[in-house]
């Protein structure tokens, strides 16, 4: 059985959502997961805007060093596009949390922080999520280039026989997800550079734990979260 057809996949009437959660159980050890992943489209010029910046700034090309993209968060600079593309996250972030029946939190309750990613010829991201502890929330990416590349997701208790989700990277698709979704990007077929924004969402929670749990003096993923902003701010 497929990924797309899992007995697990959960269809609604908005094509956005893609959504994989547990039957219901019938001992205590089965286990339980939900998994739902929103795909939205922002515009081409917004897309165009961001490649624009990455490029004439020099930001997010791992091949200058693997660590670069933990030193800064996107959403501190003052470009126009930036602030834009901090509204449109938020805009597509209340849709989710509404299609789940989840309660939203308001712009000034939420911190962000983004880094561009460009990957070279041959270039790939191994498998990885970005958050598993107990405060884990949101992370999304928009893609910026088409070139054939798909971002894969491994859906718990499912991809070991089904095989990962592959969604395919379209110039201005930006998805959300919960930060622990494992995924990796396949290597770039092409001699173009790849070019997207990933970006984490974080709660009050998320920054205090941050906050306690840090490794001072080192370029960690628990220092990175204390670079984020309030969206508010952006």
């Amino acid at each position: 059985m497929s990924v797309e057809n899992h007995l697990t996949r959960v269809r609604c009437d908005n094509s956005k959502l893609y959504r994989w959660k547990s039957l219901e159980a019938n001992t205590p050890f089965a286990p339980f997961f939900d998994f739902p992943i929103y795909v939205d489209k922002y515009d081409r010029k917004l897309a165009n805007d961001l490649v624009k910046l990455i490029s004439e700034k020099s930001i997010g090309d791992f091949r200058k060093g693997q660590e670069i993209w933990l030193t800064y968060n996107l959403f501190d600079r003052k470009e126009e596009v930036v602030k834009d593309f901090a509204d449109r996250i938020y805009q597509t972030y209340v849709e989710y949390n509404k299609e789940l029946g989840y309660s939203c939190l308001p712009k000034d309750k939420l911190w962000i922080r983004g880094w561009g990613t460009i990957l070279h010829a041959g270039d790939y991201l191994l498998e990885h999520c970005h958050s598993s502890n107990e405060n884990t929330y949101l992370s999304g990416f928009i893609s910026l280039s088409t070139l054939g590349t798909t971002t894969d997701f491994n859906i718990p208790y499912i991809s070991f026989d089904a095989g990962y989700w592959k969604l395919k990277n379209i110039i201005g698709e930006t998805i959300l997800f919960p930060s622990w979704a494992m995924h990796k990007v396949d290597a770039n077929p092409t001699m173009e550079k790849r070019y997207s924004v990933s970006f984490d969402i974080f709660t009050e929670e998320s920054m205090n734990y941050a906050k306690i749990n840090r490794t001072k003096g080192r370029n960690t993923t628990g220092n990175s979260v204390l670079l984020s902003k309030r969206i508010s701010e952006v």
